[in-house]
């Protein structure tokens, strides 16, 4: 038959994929090739052809274009195309099913465009106008009435009579089975997952088991079409655009065709919409939506679809709608990329705010503000000195190192700099950054240090944040105990074109871990090396005490330094201790009733004492305040003033009433044996324990926290403070006066301790305590505030007890049953405190293989594995499930000891790991 002019095609039957197109054609009663004579505009590309009397013009959008504004654009160009015939329009193809208790979807079905209730039978969704979900922004204008009429006519006759459609599927797949397979796939691949709203909030999914049908012919159902431009692909969003359209198929051509192309839309089912969605259905599904479009056309006369008005009049704002196609395109683009845009910025400011407070471990400013104010006056041994002035004016060695003996003052100088010296003598725009160390835990590593000077500087110079970003994505929370890479970043920003000046001020650094001082020192030479590349960029200032050895490194560096022995003769700082002590004797005479005689009698005997320093001066007024106000008047308070800082320390212990001598005594072990502050609510369950050894739970030995903190200070004098509830020793010389160590010297023992003895009390209170307290899980613990002494106890147990392993008043089989055995819950709850390994030992919960000799050397308990390898040898190069050995594990922590006895033992030191490494590469 020869082809029929262009203006004798009535019925427009667009698709979106080739394979729709194919199934379209696999229809045609008889084709007719493709168009020649097509408007100059025109893009589209046609298959001509018949079915029953109603001749076809097939239209594909471009190849791999998908979405509602390619549709629209396919649609325009086809009403241009036929403006004087096309009169019913059909959007034939593919989509995604969801099932409901209405609607049982299987794969292969076909789902008809039907209005329901107030809305047409496409619904339009925008994802992304919403955090909470998708908007509807309309609604697809209905079908011509002969479409509509067709429908109704044919699901009457298929109920009644049978449906032809199954039959035309049939003859689909015997034309195209020696080119391509339409045929149905094997009924066990078509899988429905549904979601699972948990009571924690989180989506799961699960396959919903449903009955086998009688037949495998494709179900008809009629009903809402959801259509926008995002493909989707996840279970819970599709459910949410039912629960919020009513829809019972997704796709993403139909709604271009809004209001511009009134048509029907069908779609045979080729996926759920999630995640688990193939193309193995594709071929079928769209061959089944062809056929059920073949018989719906066959359901219509030609004179009733002639009797149709023009798609082209019946759509008076088509060429509002061509004109607009390219604009709204642009917008729709612009749109996206502002979108993605705020989501990138959106994503980059929450990853940069996750940075930061990942520098934020530990309270700086704090720990600077416990240190005394600088009286005006003093101090001026530095800030006088021309080394100094020369230092901040940046002309020369970027790092200075000011060193004195303890006591003079070295921290209240430190504070002072920071909070107000170095903000006049410094550039203005200078980013002021510090931190304070001490002889514990929190506070004695440079990392540490390193992350509170960067919290700082990214406070001030919030841009310079990019330089940590990457390192951040790389190593996440591990990357605050990374020394050399938190060095790195300082040193990237402040080389940074837009960085502003930098100076760090480091205070005690001989309080810092050994093997950090000596890094800092190499890394200070290279800054000093590399001063006329840095541009001054970043200045150091170093306090500490003038330790052989930190001393001998900085002379080998040849670096600046200001050095004052405080207790030898030197006017100046003589002449600025006088200073204070006019200061604090004026104050003293405020607080009290002292007389003018007394007064001056103080002041004699103060200044004339002949080797004075800032704390012995503090220890000695402080010592005077406390025992005014109830001294015998017979004696005269001025015996109280101590000669030497030790005296000062020995005075405060004579004065402690000898009842309360036990309990001082253990406060100060717990206070120095600690490896961090602890608060007042800690010492209260410590010292319970400590005084009540034989409690059998935490409820019956915990003190009252606030009658503690009354009695505190009357039972340790001048030994501690209290700072936003922590305890702290007055100075690194009270430690070392209480440990009787040599700069002490000279002094009665009588009532002082040895660290071991410290270490035995800590590590009893913290094995009692996890004991106690049971297997309760690490989060679960942690949230518990009261039981704050239970993170320190699970985290520091091991170090205690390996300093001191010989507790008599433990039961050694409930210690070695509960702590050490890697099946049991008390292990898994304070691992995780203890080792940042903690995800490595285990899997999924589960411990993998470990034995009692493993935890042994994980936690240098050098004693208990020597036990266990004389009672069995054989364990000596047990390994775990990942092949680690005790050696292993002593190397990855460090336990020297435990490395000697181990292959002293005759371990096997080249014994590989799960991923290659042996113990002297984990070393």
């Amino acid at each position: 038959m020869k082809t029929p002019h262009k203006n004798e095609f009535q019925v427009g039957w667009i698709c979106a994929l080739p394979i729709e197109g194919a199934a379209a054609v696999l229809m045609l009663d008889e084709m007719f090739g493709i168009l020649d004579d097509q408007d100059d505009g025109g893009t589209n590309s046609y298959t001509l052809g018949r079915i029953g009397s109603h001749n076809i013009a097939i239209a594909c959008l471009p190849h791999g274009v998908y979405g509602t504004s390619p549709a629209t654009n396919v649609a325009a160009n086809m009403m241009r195309t036929f403006p004087s015939s096309l009169r019913i329009g059909l959007m034939v193809g593919i989509g995604g099913g969801i099932p409901s208790a209405d609607h049982d979807i299987r794969l292969g079905d076909i789902v008809v465009s039907t209005a329901g209730g107030s809305l047409g039978g496409v619904v339009q969704y925008d994802r992304g106008k919403r955090e909470d979900g998708f908007v509807r922004t309309g609604f697809l204008n209905s079908p011509p009435v002969s479409v509509q009429t067709a429908v109704s006519t044919l699901e009457t006759h298929g109920l009644a009579l049978g449906y032809a459609y199954p039959g035309f599927i049939d003859e689909g797949i015997a034309k195209t089975k020696d080119r391509r397979d339409f045929s149905r796939p094997d009924e066990n691949t078509d899988k429905l997952f549904k979601t699972h709203k948990k009571r924690d909030g989180k989506v799961s999914e699960m396959e919903e088991k449903r009955k086998p049908r009688k037949d495998l012919l494709p179900t008809v159902h009629y009903g809402i079409i959801a259509s926008g431009n995002s493909l989707i692909k996840n279970a819970a969003e599709r459910d949410r655009i039912a629960g919020e359209t009513g829809a019972i198929c997704v796709e993403m051509e139909a709604a271009g065709l809004m209001n511009s192309f009134p048509c029907i839309v069908v779609r045979g089912i080729c996926d759920y919409a999630d995640h688990h969605k193939t193309k193995d259905w594709q071929p079928y599904a769209a061959l089944a939506a062809a056929a059920y479009a073949k018989e719906l056309l066959l359901k219509m006369p030609r004179g009733q679809v002639s009797n149709e008005g023009l798609i082209s009049e019946l759509c008076g704002v088509l060429k509002n709608e061509v004109r607009n196609i390219a604009e709204n395109q642009r917008k729709d683009r612009e749109q996206r990329e502002r979108h993605h845009r705020h989501v990138a910025a959106e994503n980059e400011r929450k990853e940069k705010q996750d940075c930061y407070r990942g520098f934020g471990i530990i309270d700086y400013a704090n720990l600077k503000n416990i240190n005394l104010l600088r009286v005006d006056g003093t101090c001026l041994w530095v800030l006088q000195h021309p080394r100094y002035i020369q230092w901040t004016k940046g002309k020369v060695s970027p790092v200075l190192w000011i060193s004195a003996d303890p006591g003079c003052g070295k921290s209240v100088l430190a504070r002072s700099l920071v909070d107000q010296d170095l903000r006049v003598s410094v550039p203005t725009s200078s980013s002021i950054c510090y931190f304070f160390f001490k002889d514990n835990s929190e506070q004695n590593k440079l990392s540490t240090a390193l992350c509170a000077v960067l919290h700082q500087l990214f406070t001030q110079q919030p841009e310079l944040i990019r330089h940590a970003l990457v390192p951040w994505q790389n190593d996440g929370e591990r990357l605050s105990s990374e020394t050399s890479k938190l060095w790195k970043i300082l040193l990237d920003a402040a080389q940074d074109a837009k960085a502003r000046p930098i100076v760090c001020v480091f205070d005690a650094l001989d309080e810092c871990e050994a093997t950090d001082q000596q890094y800092l020192t190499e890394q200070s030479s290279m800054l000093h090396a590399r001063r006329k590349e840095m541009a001054n960029q970043l200045r150091i200032l170093i306090t500490s005490r003038p330790y052989h050895e930190i001393r001998r490194q900085w002379r080998a560096e040849d670096l600046s330094t200001i050095h004052l022995r405080g207790e030898e003769e030197n006017d100046q700082i003589r002449e600025e201790i006088n200073l204070v002590i006019n200061v604090r004797v004026e104050q003293l005479c405020r607080e009290s009733d002292m007389s003018a005689t007394m007064r001056k009698s103080l002041l004699r005997r103060l200044l004339g004492i002949e080797h004075r320093t800032y704390l012995w001066l503090h220890l000695a007024i402080q010592d005077i305040r406390a025992t005014m106000d109830d001294i015998d008047p017979k004696q005269d308070p001025l015996d109280f003033v101590p000669q030497s800082i030790a005296e000062a320390y020995q005075k405060v212990l004579e004065r402690i009433p000898h009842r309360q001598y036990d309990q001082a005594r253990k406060v100060l072990q717990i206070v120095v044996g600690a490896q961090r502050p602890l608060t007042v609510d800690e010492m209260a369950t410590a010292l319970g324990i400590a005084l009540r050894p034989k409690s059998n739970s935490i409820e019956e030995a915990r003190l009252s926290p606030r009658r503690l903190k009354e009695r505190l200070s009357s039972q340790c004098g001048l030994f501690i403070f209290i700072k936003q509830s922590k305890i702290y020793l007055i100075h690194q010389t009270a430690k070392e006066f209480l440990l009787g160590d040599a700069i002490m010297a000279n002094q009665t023992l009588e009532r002082r301790f040895t660290l071991q003895h410290a270490d035995e009390l800590m590590a009893f209170i913290c094995i009692k305590i996890l004991l106690m307290t049971g297997s309760v899980s690490w989060r679960e613990r942690t949230d518990l505030g009261e039981f704050n002494i239970w993170t320190y106890a699970a985290k520091y147990w091991a170090y205690h007890y390996r300093m001191e392993p010989s507790l008599e008043d433990l039961d050694a089989q409930a210690v070695l049953e509960g702590l050490y055995d890697p099946e049991g819950d008390l292990f898994n709850s304070w691992l995780p405190a203890c080792s940042s390994d903690y995800p490595t030992y285990h899997d999924n919960g589960e411990p993998r293989a470990m034995r009692i000799i493993h935890v042994a050397a994980l936690c240098g308990h050098t004693k208990l594995l020597n036990q266990i390898l004389t009672a069995d040898g054989s364990q000596l190069n047990i390994q775990d499930l990942h092949h680690r050995t005790p050696l292993l594990f002593a190397c990855w922590h460090g336990h020297l000891a435990t490395v000697i006895l181990l292959l002293e033992k005759g371990a096997d030191i080249n014994a590989q790991h799960e991923t290659g490494g042996n113990a002297l590469q984990v070393a």
